[in-house]
This record gives structure tokens, sequence and C-alpha cells, in this order.
């Protein structure tokens, strides 16, 4: 699957990671895996990182499919706050467009270029990766 993620109950934080571009397939995967995660109890704060290649592959038509598929995920998902994180330019316009249609299911998202700002966007330190990546 080209999202992995790691939960941190204590923290109440889900690190998803992205291995290569995303799909709507992939995505919608995800979303149906978390939501069904016994470890995820909304509300959680939410890492997106894409930093390891590109980001969405959404056209116009996907992104109503994702924005419909997330507004049925709703009470899972309700509350999250979501930062993505991409350095690429084109990704991180997609990721704010995509963003901005994933408030309307109640989740806040916000996109950002830097761990650093996510994390504290999520009011979190680097030590909530366990160890992991804390480049920028």
């Amino acid at each position: 699957m080209p999202i992995r993620y790691t939960i941190d109950e204590q923290a109440r934080f889900v690190h998803a990671v992205s291995e290569g571009r995303v799909t709507v397939q992939d995505l919608l995967a995800h979303w149906d895996e978390l939501a069904a995660d016994p470890r995820y109890r909304a509300p959680m704060k939410k890492l997106v990182d894409y930093r390891r290649g590109p980001a969405l592959a959404l056209d116009r038509e996907g992104e109503k499919i994702v924005t419909a598929a997330k507004m049925g995920h709703r009470k899972a998902f309700g509350g999250e706050r979501c930062a993505i994180i991409t350095p690429h330019d084109i990704d991180f316009g997609m990721s704010r467009v995509h963003g901005a249609h994933m408030d309307e299911s109640g989740v806040e998202t916000a996109v950002f270029r830097t761990l650093a700002e996510a994390l504290a966007w999520l009011g979190l330190g680097a030590d909530v990766l366990g160890g992991g990546d804390a480049g920028p």
C-alpha cells in the first residue's frame, strides 16, 4: 500500500507516510483501514507526510470522490487535525485545495513545507515521531 501509518495512542497521534504517488483508490483504502483500526479514536492529530515522493494524483473528478468519501467517514474522523507536509510546489498547491475540501467534513487541515511547521501547528514535538525522521 502506498500509505503506511503508525498510531501513538497515548499522544493521540497518527503518522501517515506515502510511498510514491497516491491515487484516489489508495487514499480511500487508507481511510477505510484507519477508520476500522481499533487504536484510532477520534479526534486525533494526524501528520500526512509526502516528503518521500509526489503527493496526491487527483483531478477534479477524483477530488469530488475523495470529498464525498471523507464526508462518509465524518463520524470516524470528526474533530481531527490533519497536517500535510510536502516540499514540492505542485503537490503543495494540490494539497491546499484538498485540505479546503476536507475542512467541510469536520477535519481541520493545513499544508506545510517543513516537518517543524507541521508539528508546531499540531502542537506536538518531534519526540512524537519516536526517534524517527525529524528532518525538514
